[in-house]
């Protein structure tokens, strides 16, 4: 038996027990069982297809036809969209130019759901009475701002194709994700379905990633060369003598990430679940797939995460103090175990593993900010080519220059005009929020608890990226939780929006 098929039984076999014992709990949650049996036949569509296709531009094609039928069949096709955000990686191959240019453009899976769910979606919402266009408010006005500065600071030093390729990769990646996701749910339910629909996909990527991580093998390393096609991601990668768990995401911090806006999003799904035994097992579905990549960053993003959404409830010392008492009880019982020096020796700024990944990360800021300085308002195109960025290849390990901050990527290659937008955009966002929950401590219970879950889920995020490179799904998902916070910012208690 070929790897590949041996792969497809095992995620077949993950998901099929996670479908089973999920749909329950989920329906309790407002997903109706109708919705749920197209999310789940859909999933296992793609599957099939990423698996069995042999193909890239076929699985593409396959995909597309299911899309299509999930978004005439499925009555919150945006839920839908997050039910399959996770079932393939983001492998992609090159449309042809047919001889006129070299390529048209690089497609890959999460651009067949924009292109197929999202942007029907898109041109739905613009005919609705009373829509909101994109750009009228505040902070999008601060995000196109940061898109347009990417534009014209290309379009000066590259071709016009490669910069049209860039606009269409920016309507794609991040304008329709957000536009959709900040316009598409008028009421708390559906909202509530969406974000549902995120955690099912994350919990049963969370559990691959913990088969990978328990067995050490890659269960989608195979699929690019199956289909034909390259994938920058999904090698190997160990901490200490452990597999990094990576799953669809391709890369292990990814992983991580994603389980941390899951468990952000959890907090809120799960209090509509009537079965108790049942909300723990999908929070322990989480934890295993935050766990599996050994990825210090999204521990301490939860972490930050639960803080936050502590103390921006009732009684926040309190819960603070009661809840970190538990957390030393439960951490001292840990290292009394015979795994304690292995939990310490994977913990942040004390753990001793892979130590030369603090310097690396100290050399990037300091010779970033170096560069930086040189090019303080709108960056350089061809930072890389600096003799401070090239002294991190000896630096690090894999002699490469690995941008691990998405905040110095944004300024060496932006300036700061760039870095500033990018920021007040989110820190707009962030500020409404706070407001929000202050000035509605007893307005709407179910309104506040969404308010807190997105801004402690938003923060959590701005804090990961800090280590952590905009790769794969990790900008998808921001811009993503970004409109979900708009969606609740516009939300009225009784007649569903107000402007933002």
């Amino acid at each position: 038996m070929s790897e590949i098929i041996r792969s497809l039984l095992v995620v077949l076999f993950i998901a099929l027990a996670t479908f089973q014992f999920a749909k329950a709990p989920f329906v309790d949650v407002g997903i109706s069982p109708k919705n749920f049996d197209v999310r789940r036949n859909a999933w296992f569509g793609v599957t099939l297809a990423l698996f069995l296709s042999n193909n890239f531009w076929l699985f593409l094609i396959i995909c597309a036809i299911i899309f299509t039928y999930g978004l005439k069949k499925d009555l919150n096709p945006f839920a839908f969209a997050m039910a399959l955000l996770f079932a393939a990686p983001l492998v992609q191959g090159q449309v042809s130019g047919l001889g006129i240019v070299n390529y048209l453009v690089d497609l890959n899976y999460f651009r067949i759901i924009s292109v197929f769910i999202l942007l029907p979606l898109a041109l739905r919402l613009r005919k609705e009475k009373g829509a909101v266009p994109f750009g009228s408010t505040s902070p999008e006005k601060l995000l196109i701002a940061y898109l347009v500065l990417g534009l014209v600071r290309q379009i000066l030093v590259d071709t016009s194709t490669n910069t049209l390729r860039t606009f269409l990769y920016d309507v794609t990646d991040v304008i329709l994700p957000y536009y959709v996701a900040s316009r598409y749910f008028k009421t708390i339910e559906s909202l509530r379905e969406a974000m549902a629909s995120f955690v099912l996909a994350a919990a049963i990527m969370g559990l691959i990633g913990g088969f990978e991580f328990f067995k050490g093998w890659l269960l989608y390393s195979n699929i690019p060369g199956a289909l034909g096609t390259e994938w920058g991601l999904g090698g190997y990668l160990m901490r200490g003598a452990n597999l990094r768990g990576t799953a669809t995401t391709g890369q292990a911090i990814v992983l991580g990430y994603a389980m941390v806006v899951a468990l952000g999003f959890y907090l809120f799904v799960s209090r509509s679940m009537a079965s108790k035994k049942l909300a723990v097992l999908g929070l322990g579905a989480l934890l295993v797939g935050l766990l599996a990549p050994l990825s210090r960053g999204p521990w301490m993003g939860a972490l930050l995460l639960a803080i936050i959404y502590i103390a921006s409830g009732p009684d926040a010392w309190r819960n603070l103090v009661k809840n970190a008492l538990i957390a030393l009880i439960v951490f001292s019982v840990a290292l009394a175990t015979p795994y304690g020096p292995t939990i310490i020796d994977h913990l942040p700024f004390i753990g001793t593993l892979e130590a030369d990944n603090v310097t690396y990360r100290e050399r990037l800021f300091t010779n970033s900010m170096t560069v930086i300085m040189r090019n303080f308002w709108f960056g350089s195109y061809d930072f890389m080519d600096t003799p401070e960025m090239q002294e991190l290849k000896f630096t690090y390990d894999g002699g490469i220059i690995d941008l691990v901050n998405s905040y110095i990527a944004i300024a060496l290659s932006g300036g700061i005009t760039a870095l500033a937008a990018f920021t007040s955009f989110f820190g707009w966002i962030v500020i409404k929020l706070f407001v929000a929950i202050r000035n509605r401590l007893s307005l709407h219970a179910e309104l506040r608890q969404l308010q807190r879950v997105l801004m402690a889920t938003l923060l959590a995020i701005l804090f990961m990226i800090i280590a952590a490179s905009s790769i794969a799904l990790v900008p998808i998902i921001y811009w993503i939780v970004a409109g979900f916070c708009m969606s609740a910012l516009r939300m009225d208690v009784n007649n569903g929006a107000i402007g933002a």
